[in-house]
């Protein structure tokens, strides 16, 4: 390993020599089918069982949605480590936990310790949002699986009483979020800089600054319970997605390390970008080719339909 030169924080890879000693750059191609053998394991031959399950409709959607989860993920932490990377003097190459680590770092002065701090998220993509990309996260944020439970919902309800608490819910939900949003802007407006205090920071400060000297001494405790709660409340619904998108992140960074060209990475035709349509599509067609083989007998592994006598 070469010696390193001065930087400000200690990295792991300085002058593109990584870990194992070996500095020769890779291609495009090479760097291609690296990041497919990343993506593609044994899950693959679950396809079948999948499709089975969710529908050859449902099934490939799903599977588009979690794939574009994974790949703007990937996009991320790409932007993050190479704004990383722009602030030494000399090259570096941060690792998946350097850069996680230094991310966290990279923030300004406050009063208290904020999360998120002048609009730059964590992930250090600091594009504004218009109001149409908002309204559509918003709608995807409070729109979830329930929604196809509605028809059950009516038939126990009723169809006059259903609609009216649904109303009635949905009121107390909204006015639940004025609340958060308003406290969250009395925060803000605290700080010398421009912060984006979280939910569980908004609880927490809130707290803090009312008049019982109880609800102060506990505020902590009250910012903390709510991020747990906010863990379980997801969980059930991300951990699939958690485990598909977190799964490969390790391997993006040292594939970007020891390209020829690293800028072409995460281009528009990049490598990310088209290893993504190549995995996506070779999930789609085991899972489309086993469902048509073996039709509702396919089992959780393709391979399980295969003739087990010898001979």
């Amino acid at each position: 390993m070469e010696t390193q030169e001065t930087t400000t924080r200690p990295f792991l890879v300085v002058h593109g020599a990584n870990i194992t000693g070996v500095k020769k750059p890779t291609s495009y191609i090479e760097t291609l089918i690296h990041a497919i053998k990343a993506y593609v394991g044994s899950g693959i031959f679950a396809m079948g069982a999948a499709l089975m399950n969710s529908g050859m409709l449902l099934g490939p959607l799903l599977l588009l949605v979690i794939a574009l989860i994974n790949l703007h993920c990937q996009h991320l932490l790409i932007k993050a480590c190479v704004k990383i990377a722009e602030k030494e003097a000399v090259l570096v190459q941060p690792s998946f936990a350097e850069t996680v680590q230094y991310t966290f770092e990279d923030k300004q002065e406050t009063t208290r310790p904020f999360l998120v701090v002048r609009g730059a998220n964590v992930t250090g993509v600091k594009k504004p949002t218009h109001y149409l990309e908002t309204l559509t996260h918003a709608i995807k944020g409070n729109v979830g699986t329930g929604i196809f439970a509605m028809g059950a919902g009516f038939m126990n309800s009723g169809m006059l009483l259903g609609p009216l608490l649904l109303i009635f819910i949905g009121v107390v939900n909204l006015h639940c979020q004025h609340i958060l949003i308003n406290a969250c802007i009395k925060i803000t407006d605290k700080e010398p800089v421009p912060v984006l205090p979280s939910f569980a920071e908004t609880v927490q400060y809130t707290f803090e600054d009312c008049d019982s000297q109880w609800l102060k001494k506990y505020s902590k405790a009250f910012g903390i319970t709510t991020d747990v709660f906010l863990i379980l409340a997801e969980y059930g619904f991300c951990v699939v997605y958690f485990i598909f998108v977190s799964r490969h992140l390790g391997e993006i960074v040292p594939l970007r390390m020891e390209m020829r060209n690293p800028d072409s990475f995460s281009t528009p035709f990049g490598v990310l970008n088209v290893a993504m349509v190549v995995v996506v599509a070779l999930y789609l067609l085991v899972g489309v080719f086993s469902f048509w083989m073996w039709g509702d007998d396919v089992k959780g592994s393709a391979f399980l339909n295969l003739p087990q006598e010898e001979g």
